[in-house]
């Protein structure tokens, strides 16, 4: 009765911003920083909601694994 060990996804966070990257030299203009800045909150709202996927995923994975147990230990006996 061994259960896999199951990583957390708060421990070692493996979500990187790869899609979205500044420029070198931010430009002059406003207009372009504002698009510049509505892009990268947009990156970050897709990172977010992938860690609140993985969040609850690993929610779920712990609950079954607690009625897994509970039911091994105090589950019908023959």
């Amino acid at each position: 009765m061994s259960f896999t060990p199951l990583k957390s996804p708060f421990l070692t966070p493996e979500i990187e911003l790869s899609e979205f990257v500044l420029p070198a030299v931010l430009p002059d203009d406003i207009g372009t920083l504002k698009c510049l800045l509505q892009a990268q909150q947009d990156a970050m709202g897709v990172i977010r909601q992938q860690a609140m996927r993985e969040a609850h995923n690993y929610i779920i994975r712990m609950i079954e694994q607690s009625v897994l147990a509970r039911h091994r230990m105090f589950g019908v006996s023959s």
